[in-house]
């Protein structure tokens, strides 16, 4: 079968990329290894991670569009209080981390309704549970992939392709030229990437007892200790952004020896809140915490290894949770911690797949540099979109570096999405042109969702004008004319002036 376009990765980028190809009649196909479409808001369990200024701009309006979808789903909840309801920006889950905490699988429902119409018009076509693994290449144009299906493979042959992989697995498979890990200009290591994270669902259930069995690995993390501390990694301390212990408690304490108030983790990703409900519901929060960041090895040195050790210092967290964990009331051990399958759409309570922070990245026709944002204004002619986030870069593999930076709002330039070489792929997803230290703010929910949606919409204007994107981007009036289409079609391509009042960048 051939399509106009291949998207390899029903990431958030992803699936934002097939309804802008097919809102222009375009006719897409998205490759799917897991069970849910939405990379890291669904399979992977995260939240989204947001700026403060999302409820009032910021993002896509088909961005925003999800976002009230994820809300009107708990307005149409019975049980679900309605003076909540009436709130216009409520926080479902209630969880600090963001405004919009609520259940993975609510997201990855709201996504399906968002491109069903598309779908039933024969504009988009979803396979999850497939993989790419094989594709051919003449003179750096991409013509079929080979995918792994139900036990089975099968050629799709495409006229583009987007890789919106969390990994950029796809890169190297089309010989596309790519980065991985440390790229500073004096020091370079494929091997230092930063950590990842198996997430899990699990409730308080107050007077239950719930005891998962020991894991196999169980003594080996609970003697491993946080880098540059003497604190173990099963502990409730974590490490901050100037690389000492920082104490975090189950439902928080007053305050540390220092005088800072000791912030509770079971309210840092809660998605469902008991308050918010007419009817007896138990808390329920998303275990992503300092505490099972997994930094002993880079996924893309030995893969199913190291997703099967994240797994386990999560299992290992749970257990020491369960079991060992010193109590806000004294004692130790919650044995009312209970793991929530349904959530997460899976058989134990864990997600479908781990939390990806940084992927392959594209060498990109423009690559985005700590020095672009170190700008009061990081403004890019070829805009596509606007982000912000601080740069938030988590335990690498090897030096155990961490960076936590503010930055002011910024642009997304299309050069970035574009590989230098390879004629007919797009980035869709964290595998745009940043460095690792950029990708640490460019990585996040409305972003990625931004970059598949401009990628998208970007391989619908080429396949108009019967053109390659390197083409296109040599030519300032397309790229203006391509903006313009952008703009009529909800994304923002420039923040507003009110928004740089009162940042600091020290």
């Amino acid at each position: 079968m051939k399509y106009d376009c291949i998207i390899v990765g029903g990431s958030l980028g992803g699936v934002f990329a097939s309804i802008a190809l097919a809102r222009e009649q375009k006719k897409c196909l998205i490759l799917e290894e897991y069970d849910w479409i939405g990379g890291q808001l669904t399979s992977q369990a995260v939240p989204p991670d947001e700026h403060p200024k999302i409820e009032e701009y910021g993002c896509t309006a088909t961005y925003r569009e999800m976002r009230n979808r994820i809300r009107e789903h708990y307005r149409n909840q019975p049980e679900f209080k309605s003076e909540v309801k009436q709130t216009p920006s409520f926080n479902p889950g209630g969880g600090w981390v963001s405004l919009l905490c609520h259940e993975p699988r609510i997201a990855h429902q709201v996504l399906c309704d968002m491109i069903r119409p598309y779908c039933r018009m024969g504009l988009i076509t979803v396979i999850t549970k497939a993989k790419v693994i094989a594709a051919q290449v003449k003179n750096k144009i991409i013509n079929k992939v080979t995918v792994s299906y139900n036990g089975q493979t099968i050629d799709f042959f495409g006229k583009y392709f987007i890789d919106a992989s969390d990994t950029g697995y796809f890169l190297p498979m089309v010989e596309a030229d790519y980065v991985i890990g440390r790229d500073d200009a004096k020091d370079t290591d494929r091997d230092d990437v930063q950590a990842i994270t198996w997430v899990a669902a699990i409730e308080y259930d107050r007077h239950g007892k719930h005891r998962i069995e020991k894991p196999q690995d169980y003594d080996f993390f609970s003697e491993l200790t946080i880098p540059y501390t003497d604190k173990k990694v099963l502990s409730w301390y974590g490490h901050d952004k100037d690389r000492k212990a920082r104490l975090f408690g189950m439902f928080g304490w007053p305050l540390d020896a220092d005088g800072r108030v000791i912030p509770s983790l079971f309210s840092y990703r809660k998605i469902i809140n008991k308050k918010n409900y007419s009817v007896p519901v138990n808390d329920v929060t998303l275990i992503n915490w300092p505490q099972n960041d997994y930094f002993l090895g880079s996924l893309y040195q030995d893969e199913e290894y190291h997703k099967f050790m994240a797994k386990e210092l999560t299992k290992s967290l749970v257990y020491w949770l369960q079991t060992a964990a010193p109590r806000h009331d004294g004692g130790s051990g919650y044995p009312e911690i209970k793991l929530r399958p349904d959530i997460l759409g899976t058989a134990d309570g864990f997600a479908q797949a781990p939390y990806i922070r940084e992927s392959r990245r594209i060498k990109a026709i423009r690559t985005v540099t700590e020095s672009d944002l170190g700008q009061e204004r990081p403004v890019f002619s070829d805009t596509v979109g606007i982000g912000w986030y601080h740069i938030d870069l988590h335990l690498t593999t090897k030096t155990h570096r961490t960076i936590f930076r503010p930055t002011a709002p910024f642009e997304i330039p299309l050069g970035a999405l574009i590989p230098v070489e390879t004629k007919n792929l797009l980035a869709g997803c964290k595998n745009i042109g940043t460095t690792q230290i950029t990708n640490g703010c460019y990585r996040l929910h409305p972003i990625e969702a931004n970059v598949g949606e401009a990628a998208g919409a970007f391989i619908a204007y080429a396949l108009e004008l019967n053109r390659s994107p390197q083409e296109i981007y040599r030519e300032r009036q397309l790229i203006c004319a391509f903006q313009k289409r952008l703009t009529k079609a909800g994304f923002e391509l420039h923040w507003p002036e009110d928004v740089f009042r009162n940042i600091k960048l020290d």
